[in-house]
């Protein structure tokens, strides 16, 4: 059974193309899925969830469907994974990925003392 990721995006854009995202890049996807955060004219910001890692051609895709749009995803999957994905026409896609906390570990280590 994959794990969960936990994706925190950041889009910036032109406004037209923000607006086409929004109403097109959400449908179908559950409630449960997505929680848009903040949403401006040229820019949004969300929480999106995915089966063990980031979908990675989604997000390239939607550099060549919205040629504006520059990308910044922050991610972490449950099981400890994490990472950085940029993408933008300007610059390229970069991405980073390290070894993080699993969810249980977390837990554990932040848990409230007692005391």
């Amino acid at each position: 059974m994959p794990n969960d990721c936990w994706n925190n995006l950041t889009i910036t854009g032109v406004r037209e193309e923000i607006d086409r995202f929004v109403a097109n890049e959400f449908i179908g996807a559950p409630a449960w899925a997505y929680t848009i955060q903040h949403r401006g004219v040229e820019g949004i910001q969300f929480r999106l969830w995915s089966s063990s890692f980031p979908d990675y051609v989604w997000l390239e895709g939607l550099l060549v469907r919205y040629n504006t749009l520059w990308i910044k995803n922050v991610w972490q999957e449950e099981g400890g994974r994490a990472g950085i994905w940029v993408g933008g026409a300007e610059k390229g896609i970069r991405h980073f990925e390290w070894e993080d906390l699993c969810l249980e570990e977390k837990a554990h280590r932040f848990r409230q003392s007692a005391t």
